[in-house]
């Protein structure tokens, strides 16, 4: 659609299958420039990425022309296939079956991405189940993290 204008952000969040402890820091230091080369590819813009052991976080864009549930499917079955190429050793590697996705205010940007480059300091003090509840409670979902997180684990 040649006349077709959006910015619509989101903040997704995604695990480890098992929330298994796979995403070490040598690992990440590669994946993340891969990330991004599939959002670029899918006409997405990366704002930021980040995650420890066992969960990125990432803020995009979401093209008009792409489902974000597609967005996040692509992320996930081409870094999953990457990891196995680049890191042949992690032949159990698989991210889990769910994903969560938040809208996010543009204005909200900035400390949003503060949020997400922190996140190593931040899961000293809290861990993955308490961030997601956390999250559903701030933006209203009545979901059961632990069962989001069985999709995980």
């Amino acid at each position: 659609m040649p006349h077709s204008y959006t910015r619509m952000l989101n903040h997704v969040i995604f695990a480890c299958a098992g929330r298994q402890r796979w995403l070490r820091p040598e690992l990440r230091e590669r994946l993340f420039p891969y990330v991004h080369s599939i959002l670029r590819a899918r006409g997405s813009h990366l704002i930021e990425i980040n995650g420890v052991d066992d969960h990125l976080h990432l803020l995009m864009s979401l093209p008009e022309s792409r489902a974000i549930s597609a967005l996040v499917r692509d992320i996930k079955a081409n870094s999953s296939g990457w990891i196995h190429r680049a890191f042949p050793a992690l032949t159990g590697f698989a991210w889990q079956t769910g994903y969560a996705a938040f809208s996010v205010d543009p204005r909200d940007t900035a400390a949003l991405q503060d949020y997400i480059r922190n996140q190593e300091e931040h899961h000293r003090h809290r861990d993955l189940q308490q961030e997601m509840k956390a999250l559903f409670r701030a933006y209203g979902i009545e979901a059961d993290v632990e069962r989001f997180l069985e999709g995980a684990g």
